[in-house]
């Protein structure tokens, strides 16, 4: 069973400025943050994207010194994240019991 994360707002939601622009480049964490924000009730600041792409937890690249990133690059991120969930919890739970019971070596 594979579950996918909508990260695209609801009806309920103000739009998405970056809705169906495919080779859309968000250029500086303000606009990345706003993108992440989109579809969010409760969203980034720049401030927060800073620092998780200082922790290598985003896809950016550069372009001279501004930070950027595409919509297509953090849709894919995320559903990677949510693919590698769901196959975590699928795994059988560890319980400590293995080949040879108690007082094996």
């Amino acid at each position: 069973m594979t579950t996918h994360i909508n990260l695209h707002p609801s009806p309920a939601s103000p739009p998405n400025p970056y809705a169906g622009q495919t080779g859309q480049i968000l250029y500086g964490v303000k606009r990345i943050a706003a993108w992440l924000g989109s579809a969010s009730t409760a969203p980034l600041t720049p401030r927060q994207v800073a620092y998780m792409i200082e922790q290598g937890r985003l896809p950016t690249f550069r372009m001279g010194a501004i930070i950027c990133s595409t919509p297509a690059m953090l849709d894919e991120h995320f559903r990677r994240l949510a693919d590698e969930n769901v196959s975590r919890s699928e795994q059988p739970e560890i319980t400590g019991e293995g080949e040879g019971g108690e007082g094996s070596v």
